[in-house]
């Protein structure tokens, strides 16, 4: 229950704008670090992960909100993932994918960026990708989510 508060006070925070230590954040550096962090669990999933740097994009955000930002879309492609699948990473420039396997979430992607959606592979109420969505808005960046044949992709264009 504490960390649906946390994540609601978050949102709210962004709604009011009191994130405004603004810096060049390196996405590459970033999503390295991210992973890493999910090594273990990635392992024990035999989860496999390939990541493809195209560039190397700075884009101007508040570090924690960035490192939020890139730790839940991680977390849910190892959490929505199924044993032995994969994990994809494309940055390039202007835009950073990631695509997981995993099974349908039964319902339209787009709704899986309110808060409490519910996600059918799980069984349990999110708000991660609610926080995603307000980050990306807040910094007038673009998300899509799609789901097709067994694979989740994530596109978010600086």
């Amino acid at each position: 229950m504490s960390g649906i508060v946390r994540s609601l006070g978050l949102i709210a925070r962004i709604d009011k704008n009191q994130f405004v230590n603004k810096s060049a954040i390196d996405m590459k550096a970033l999503i390295l670090k991210q992973t890493e962090n999910y090594e273990s669990l990635i392992g024990l999933r035999h989860i496999t992960t390939e990541t493809h740097f195209d560039g190397n994009p700075k884009v101007v955000m508040d570090k924690d909100l960035a490192d939020i930002l890139i730790d839940n879309l991680i977390k849910n492609a190892v959490r929505h993932n199924i044993e032995n699948g994969f994990i994809r990473i494309w940055l390039t420039d202007k835009t950073l994918i990631i695509k997981n396997s995993g099974i349908d979430p039964k319902m339209p992607t787009g709704e899986l960026f309110e808060q409490f959606s519910r996600g059918s592979d799980k069984g349990f109420m999110g708000i991660g990708l609610a926080i995603v969505k307000k980050i990306v808005e807040h910094y007038h960046l673009q998300i899509q989510y799609d789901f097709n044949e067994g694979i989740h992709k994530i596109r978010i264009n600086f």
